[in-house]
């Protein structure tokens, strides 16, 4: 999977404007789902205008998904995931829609879900010069983005070098073949019948 997010993003801006923006959009995410219902109250919640710190609600459930899924896909990179950025991401949505209202907080969560994509989607086009993952596999860049991100920075300090290296490899021979650099691996050939 990372593989393929990789081979759409190798141009060093564009990996940058990936790592401010993928979470921003995931954040948008959590902020709407700050408005599902919650399934459960604790007489122990921390609440800010009446709107619980922490909640059994769609944000809470998305943000569980996705640190299952990271950590099913690897338990390295996923438990790091679920403990350094999954936290204030979901905590940042609620403090927001809790701070802002509800009247407000869509609007603004709107406004930069927006900008974030059209921030990303400009950027491949200008610095990738192909067009974004998203438009080739939805549910992969949905699901894999915020990890891509994450990783990211993770590689550039240095963590799983060799790693890094063989995705990284692996991704740049994706883009020769896209582009007709390199021909594709040639499958075996069969043997023929007499």
């Amino acid at each position: 999977m990372l593989t393929f997010y990789y081979s759409f993003h190798l141009n060093q801006f564009n990996k940058v404007i990936q790592i401010v923006f993928t979470p921003a959009v995931q954040w948008t995410f959590l902020v709407g789902l700050c408005y599902t219902p919650r399934v459960s109250k604790s007489p122990a919640d921390l609440e800010i205008n009446g709107h619980p710190l922490v909640s059994l609600n769609g944000a809470f459930v998305l943000i569980a998904l996705y640190c299952t899924y990271y950590i099913y896909l690897d338990r390295l990179f996923g438990m790091a995931y679920s403990v350094v950025a999954a936290p204030p991401l979901y905590l940042f949505a609620q403090v927001f829609f809790a701070s802002v209202g509800r009247t407000l907080a869509w609007r603004y969560a709107l406004a930069i879900h927006l900008l974030s994509w059209a921030i990303q989607l400009v950027s491949h086009c200008l610095l990738e010069r192909r067009k974004p993952a998203l438009l080739s596999a939805l549910q992969a860049s949905m699901l894999v983005g915020p990890l891509f991100s994450f990783t990211e920075i993770l590689f550039l300090g240095g963590y799983r070098r060799s790693l890094y290296n063989r995705v990284h490899a692996r991704a740049k021979r994706e883009i020769d073949i896209a582009r007709g650099r390199l021909s594709p691996p040639s499958s075996p050939s069969k043997p023929r019948r007499r």
